[in-house]
């Protein structure tokens, strides 16, 4: 059954069963060159990968990290590109864990990922299903006041940048890709074994 919002109500089956499913297809097309997505379907769709990890609230969507392992994690439907400019509006639940902004994800393993954890500086890390590999490091501690003026995570040809600040980005952590990005999904996790609510995250074709 397709609701109102664009999402579709999944019931019944052979034999039938006792849940029921929201499925958020995304509207937008993988060549997109710019989405806005609201957790509130109204925009772009974020799709999280584990449903048991993320809760829908009016103002957004909640997820809860079980463990430090990206396991609470929401993408954007859509735009499928090597290069672009991931900005989110979220915010730490309590007072410990971060927010991960996930890049060129082909597979859950595979994927750049900038860390803003609380108390830790920044970092980007290449998962490439075999392990993690961390390309580089910042130098100061994220605070939660940083985090309260928007993450960004910006990837180029030949170089990935994480930022703090959505009107003046600061760059906390840069550094040189080893290989060429791929083209994959973009998204946003919880990380760090905490709790992060996401208002808006937007992703940017880049050039």
């Amino acid at each position: 059954v397709r609701l109102p919002d664009g999402s579709v109500l999944v019931l019944g089956g052979d034999p039938p069963s006792a849940s029921a499913w929201l499925y958020r297809p995304s509207l937008v097309g993988p060549a997109s060159g710019e989405v806005v997505a609201l957790p509130s379907g109204t925009g772009g769709i974020v799709t999280p990968t584990a449903p048991d990890t993320v809760a829908f609230e009016p103002d957004g969507i909640t997820l809860t990290a079980a463990a430090d392992n990206l396991g609470a994690r929401a993408l954007v439907g859509g735009p499928r590109t090597a290069t672009a400019t991931l900005t989110a509006s979220a915010s730490i639940v309590g007072s410990a864990g971060g927010i991960a902004l996930i890049a060129d994800q082909v597979a859950p393993a595979d994927a750049l990922v900038a860390r803003f954890v609380l108390g830790e500086p920044a970092r980007i890390d290449r998962l490439d299903g075999a392990g993690v590999t961390t390309l580089c490091t910042g130098t100061g501690a994220i605070t939660l006041d940083q985090l309260a003026t928007g993450v960004l995570f910006t990837v180029s040809g030949q170089s990935a940048t994480a930022s703090v600040g959505a009107s003046a980005p600061v760059p906390v952590v840069r550094c040189a890709l080893p290989d060429a990005p791929k083209v994959g999904q973009w998204g946003i996790a919880a990380t760090g074994s905490g709790a992060i609510h996401v208002t808006t995250v937007t992703v940017v074709r880049g050039q």
